[in-house]
């Protein structure tokens, strides 16, 4: 108990400077369900307090670990340790209940959807117009061919394969070349799908109902960068993310929009054609779609207006041109 309290403070003590010096704020955008959808009092039949007490106490100090740890390996463990409890203790019909249900019978999609309550009551206005029209075009027959017809598969900037010193390839603990961070990153996502129809049956297959329920989208908020959403890569997809407390098990659409962007006088703020792109965008990361890490957004037009598309831009416009035509 000494120990535990005394790791519980020191967490404390080391986090205070690393959050005053943050930048961008991801709290409730953790890569695991977030806490506003689990603990509360509405999960109380499924998660006893000792579970609900030991995994507070993991999130409080993954942030602590995640800076002291050498390789990040104990962290990346931890990460998957909490990420796994979570998924396990719900079905996703747990957590379709007080949602926002969005369906399209012309394409099968049916999506329920769990927006942060931390969105003022106009901008959760706004993101759920935009998710209808996200909805109404998601599976339209030009915007998936436009998004396939015009992506690359090696986007500039592409990242440099291997890591450099002194000019020299680096080698790992094993005596294999050290791949770059970026570069290891990419080989570990999707290639883009090599037809229209098979791009459309992935997107699909993540949009429809499954057993008579609907695939979950979970909407939060985060703020503190130049960018409008994140999505956390293969998130759908990843066995630790799998809600499974129930057969079959299934993943989950999880991704976060700016609140910075979603404030009055920003470019865009209210225009719901052009949040509906942007849900697209960060939906194709949780499905394992990559683009290059753009340093920001004239940087990524840079690159995309030379014919540079990485198919999470080539969809994001792809909607937005379409949901702009009708």
């Amino acid at each position: 108990m000494i120990i535990k309290v005394f790791r519980s403070a020191l967490a404390v003590l080391l986090l205070l400077p690393a959050l005053a010096a943050a930048e961008v704020d991801k709290s409730r955008f953790p890569p695991w369900l977030p806490g506003w959808i689990w603990d509360n009092d509405a999960t109380s039949h499924l998660m006893t307090p000792r579970f609900v007490l030991e995994l507070r106490r993991d999130i409080e100090w993954f942030p602590v670990l995640s800076k002291i740890d050498a390789d990040g390996a104990e962290a990346d463990a931890l990460e998957d340790s909490i990420s796994g409890r979570l998924s396990r203790s719900f079905a996703p019909r747990d957590l379709v209940g007080g949602s926002l249900r969005i369906g399209d019978r012309k394409s099968g999609i049916d999506l329920a959807i769990r927006i942060d309550p931390a969105f003022s009551p106009e901008v959760r206005a706004l993101i759920e117009d935009a998710a209808r029209r996200f909805v109404s075009v998601a599976l339209d027959r030009r915007v998936i061919a436009l998004s396939i017809g015009r992506t690359v598969s090696r986007p500039s900037p592409f990242p440099e394969p291997y890591e450099l010193k002194d000019g020299e390839e680096v080698t790992d603990l094993a005596g294999r070349k050290k791949l770059t961070s970026d570069f290891g990153l990419h080989l570990r996502q999707r290639p883009p799908p090599p037809s229209a129809a098979e791009f459309a049956a992935r997107l699909k297959s993540a949009l429809e109902s499954r057993n008579g329920e609907p695939s979950l989208l979970v909407i939060t908020s985060y703020k503190g960068d130049a960018w409008w959403g994140r999505g956390y890569y293969r998130h759908f997809d990843l066995t630790t993310q799998q809600l499974s407390r129930e057969s079959p098990s299934r993943g989950y659409l999880y991704i976060a929009l700016n609140t910075d962007k979603l404030t009055p006088g920003v470019d865009n703020w209210k225009d719901a054609d052009f949040w509906a792109s942007k849900l697209g965008h960060e939906i194709l990361h949780n499905l394992g779609y990559w683009h290059p890490p753009y340093k920001d957004p004239p940087h990524r037009d840079e690159h995309v207006t030379a014919g540079s598309w990485p198919l999470p831009v080539s969809y994001e416009y792809a909607l937005l041109d379409r949901l702009k035509s009708r």
